[in-house]
């Protein structure tokens, strides 16, 4: 037992002394490496230009085309289809008939109307006849009754039957005008019958975009039979976040895109934008018109909506992996001549695009560290890699 204790004790001092000898011999060979001027490691870096040009702040947001305009023809009135006119993807102009209601109602509506109506003048024909036999009566009463000849109670009924005449034939006149509404009414119910597609804001043809009905359908006021809508242009509706709402402006250009027509791009404007963001999601509704008079993009389709929200003609320009983070802030490295070493130099980055950035800050000339930054700090020795060191410019970020 002690035998077996003392050989673990043994092996333990080995292993221990092993790792001290390696240890000892990774520090020696690290100590061994380059050193800059002042005994400081070397660092190897890669370089890339600090480049000047230009560069555009443009954003891509997903949203939906929705048509320009859109209504529900229904009829005014309830009855049963005895045809329908169009079907989905048909044009209609404004006015055109799209079903026809069965009418033998209110046809009869319109007979009885203009029978009523007829009855009216009658009554006040009538009317007019006893009127005027009313007033020859009292003109000779009251002949009589200037020669004292009829009594003046002769005379009182004789005008309170002329009154009474006059009344009666004010009170035809209200009917044969009641009766000529009525008409009107019943005409306007037959006009009912004809189901039209009526809009007033443009001429231009529009299309049926679905249908409810068939027909023999027995249909009630207001029911929909088709959907019309304009798609001579449509929307592309986007929700925003507020950092992006402050960038956008009616009237802003705007670029959509539709997988149903790859590679091809559809101009048009920012048109509308909502006054108000939604609590929940914390984004707004911003519209986008975009004419379409061939009708390539439909209502429904999924868009893709590409935005110009800065752009900055003559920028200084570095790789966004040249960005870094130290204590004192946002920097880049630079390196310059003579190009053993580093310089921290604090920046204000801009728009970003294409991996390039938009940096503001003094001294900003000469090659930026785009790898080995993470070793660094100010003053810091470096050695650029062989072959690894960037040349020329990087182009504009368009």
């Amino acid at each position: 037992m002690l035998r077996r204790a003392t050989l673990s004790v043994a092996a333990i001092v080995v292993l221990a002394g092993l790792a001290w000898l390696f240890m000892h011999r990774w520090q020696q060979s690290a100590d061994a490496g380059p050193r800059g001027a002042r005994g400081s490691r070397v660092v190897p870096v890669e370089l890339a230009p600090i480049t000047r040009g230009g560069i555009v702040d443009r954003r891509t947001f997903s949203g939906t085309l929705i048509a320009r305009a859109e209504f529900v023809v229904a009829p005014k009135v309830s009855g049963r289809i005895e045809s329908l006119s169009v079907d989905i993807g048909d044009d209609v102009k404004p006015g055109d008939v799209v079903c026809e209601l069965d009418d033998d109602e209110f046809e009869q509506a319109v007979a009885e109307a203009e029978a009523a109506l007829v009855v009216a003048h009658a009554t006040v024909a009538s009317a007019q006849s006893a009127l005027d036999v009313a007033e020859s009566r009292y003109r000779q009463v009251r002949e009589l009754s200037d020669r004292s000849i009829a009594s003046g109670a002769e005379l009182d009924v004789a005008e309170a039957d002329l009154a009474g005449r006059r009344a009666e034939l004010q009170v035809a006149e209200a009917r044969v005008q009641q009766a000529e509404a009525s008409l009107r009414g019943a005409r306007v119910r037959l006009g009912y019958a004809k189901v039209t597609a009526t809009w007033s804001s443009s001429e231009s043809p529009r299309v049926v975009a679905e249908r409810y009905v068939d027909e023999g359908a027995t249909v009630r006021a207001n029911d929909p039979i088709v959907t019309v809508v304009d798609v001579s242009s449509v929307r592309a509706v986007l929700f925003v976040t507020e950092r992006d709402f402050a960038s956008l402006q009616l009237g802003q250009t705007a670029t959509v895109y539709s997988d149903a027509w790859p590679g091809e791009a559809f101009v048009g404007v920012v048109d509308r934008l909502a006054p108000v963001f939604q609590e929940t999601s914390r984004q707004t509704r911003v519209e986008v018109g975009v004419p379409n008079p061939e009708r390539k993009l439909r209502p429904g389709m999924f868009a893709r909506v590409e935005v110009v929200l800065d752009e900055v003609a003559d920028a200084t320009l570095v790789p966004e992996s040249a960005i870094v983070r130290r204590a004192g802030g946002i920097g880049v490295f630079v390196v310059g001549e003579p190009r053993d070493r580093v310089r921290f130099v604090p920046v204000e980055t801009g728009i970003v695009n294409g991996g390039l950035v938009q940096v503001r800050g003094d001294r900003l000339a000469g090659d930026v560290v785009t790898l080995g930054q993470q070793l660094l700090e100010d003053g810091s020795a470096v050695r650029v890699a062989t072959g690894r060191s960037a040349a020329g410019s990087l182009g504009d970020a368009r």
